[in-house]
């Protein structure tokens, strides 16, 4: 530590020392010397903040007997075995010194900051002593010591003595993780997992627009070609596919709500159908697969775009939407009353309702070896369940490069997974990052590895305290 240096060994005629070690719960330490009385040292503590070292404690003077024309110096030290930081003096002066020091100023090798005259009334009560100093780490374990001298005639140092250790700098703690605990679930768990529990789905909306009063597909009429060809491309993404299974193909058709109820609703099945037939004839796909339903007029969609709206007269008209009338009344009125309105629904709004929405239900295969699906994984992880990424995982070594990324990719996949929680967690204290590992152990479920990693976050978060 950046430090002054001071000879603190004893002189010729060294002063009657009488210490106590301090200990937790102890009355401090005591010096008592035949000749100037006796200092009390108490309360005393030396603790890092930070990028400072603060030392405190509290003096009990009141027993010193300083001569006329004598000084006492006690200077904080900090002490290793090759250092001496000298923190603010204290002097007591008797009263010749003291006047002496009013009229000529300073003359002892040591300058005290703090000044006191002998048999002043503030010797009577306790002294509180506070200094700051900057923190290096050769200061960890340092002792506070208090170096006792005394001046006589002639600003002559007379006597010395060193009184400690009156506390201890402890060093800070580096922090250690030992040897990580990494956790896997039980290979008869990812051996006797429940097999084709990998369902997922794929979805869309698709406008086919239809000439009036027809139901047929065609495909060159107006927009058609580029909404049949979208939902081509999410077909395509499936079928043909060895390791993913069809299970369900859902279609349901909506109509606008212009015209009769009766004649929507027959245009909306009928549209609806046409649509199941064209995919199932397209992709020869058996008929049980697909599932229609049919809405034969979108008011719900209708709701949605007048939110997004403003309009005239789109309160009035949401109010009678939200009425108990029939369809046909609801349509009648609102084609009566607000017609300029009625007029731009009809034409920027009610192409839109009519509608097709579908849905693909699918199970993909599932992959037994952990190079199987380490080469699913580089194509598309989203393939994987928890359990096949962990037979990848328990072919690499645990905290490897390669088990760390696998337990990462299966949390954008499964965020709740509580082992690859854990996992990650323990990658986190390796780093140092507490604030990373704290969040991951919040999923990471219970357990005695769990509690391990509890207290390892709290050691590395208490060893951060004073950074």
């Amino acid at each position: 530590m950046a430090t002054t240096r001071r000879n603190i060994s004893s002189l010729a005629a060294m002063m009657l020392l009488s210490a106590i070690a301090p200990t937790s719960g102890s009355a401090g330490i005591r010096y008592a010397s035949e000749a100037i009385g006796s200092i009390h040292a108490d309360s005393a503590a030396v603790q890092r903040n930070g990028k400072f070292v603060a030392v405190d404690m509290t003096l009990d003077l009141s027993g010193l007997e300083v001569r006329r024309n004598r000084a006492i110096d006690i200077t904080p030290a900090l002490v290793n075995d090759n250092d001496t930081l000298l923190l603010v003096p204290i002097g007591i002066y008797g009263s010749s010194r003291y006047i002496q020091l009013q009229r000529v100023g300073r003359q002892e090798p040591i300058d005290p900051e703090l000044l006191f005259k002998s048999g002043d009334r503030q010797l009577l009560k306790p002294v509180a002593y506070t200094a700051v100093a900057p923190y290096t780490p050769e200061m960890d374990g340092s002792e506070l010591m208090l170096i006792v001298s005394s001046f006589g005639c002639c600003s002559q140092l007379s006597d010395t003595a060193t009184l400690g250790p009156v506390a201890t700098l402890r060093a800070k703690k580096k922090f250690e993780l030992g040897t990580p605990v990494w956790k896997l679930p039980e290979v008869s768990q990812l051996i006797n997992r429940k097999k084709n529990t990998k369902t997922r789905n794929l979805s869309g909306s698709a406008y086919i627009d239809f000439p009036v009063n027809k139901t047929d597909i065609r495909p060159d009429y107006h927009n058609n070609a580029y909404e049949i060809a979208k939902i081509r491309a999410t077909i395509d993404t499936i079928i043909g596919d060895p390791d993913i299974e069809v299970n369900s193909i859902s279609i349901k058709g909506y109509a606008s709500p212009e015209g009769k109820y009766s004649a929507n609703a027959t245009l909306a099945e009928g549209r609806t159908q046409a649509l199941s037939n064209y995919v199932k004839d397209t992709y020869r796909l058996p008929a049980q697969l697909f599932i229609t339903s049919s809405e034969a007029e979108n008011w719900e969609g209708l709701k949605q775009a007048l939110d997004t709206l403003q309009l005239s007269h789109r309160d009035e008209i949401l109010a009678i939407i939200d009425s108990d009338r029939e369809p046909d009344s609801k349509e009648a009125e609102i084609r009566a009353k607000y017609r300029d309105s009625y007029d731009y629904l009809l034409s920027n709004i009610y192409p839109l309702l009519r509608r097709s929405d579908y849905r693909i239900d699918y199970t993909i295969k599932d992959y037994e070896t952990a190079n199987v699906i380490e080469a699913v994984m580089s194509k598309d992880a989203g393939r994987l369940s928890a359990e096949e990424f962990f037979i990848a995982a328990s072919s690499h070594e645990p905290g490897s490069p390669e088990f760390i990324a696998i337990n990462a990719l299966i949390l954008q996949y499964y965020p709740d997974n509580a082992i690859a929680n854990y996992n990650m967690a323990v990658a986190a204290l390796q780093h140092g990052d507490a604030d990373a590992a704290a969040a991951r152990l919040v999923k990471a479920g219970d357990g005695n590895h769990v509690e391990w990693a509890k207290g390892k976050l709290k050691e590395l978060q208490d060893s951060k305290q004073n950074d």
